[in-house]
């Protein structure tokens, strides 16, 4: 059985970081709000934080994770409403 190898604080921050700023990008310039949506959630995974629970955010750090998720899932509904009209 292999064991996973935890990701150190600054990679976790810079692959937070490209996740958020491909979908971004995704969103602004090509108005893919599939791809953004999904790039958004995935960078959710990482944490850019220093490492500790959800529980330890402060009241910012909370308001950004829970306002890119409400990005992230308003993107990915977006595209579903899309595809369902068409």
């Amino acid at each position: 059985m292999k064991t996973v190898h935890k990701l150190s604080a600054s990679n976790e921050r810079l692959a937070y970081l490209g996740f958020t700023l491909s979908g971004l990008l995704f969103l602004l310039l090509a108005q893919d709000f599939s791809w953004a949506g999904i790039n958004m959630a995935l960078a959710l995974i990482f944490n850019p934080f220093s490492p500790k629970s959800y529980k330890e955010f402060s009241l910012r750090e909370k308001a950004l994770v829970l306002t890119q998720m409400v990005v992230a899932v308003f993107c990915i509904g977006f595209n579903l409403f899309q595809v369902v009209v068409n």
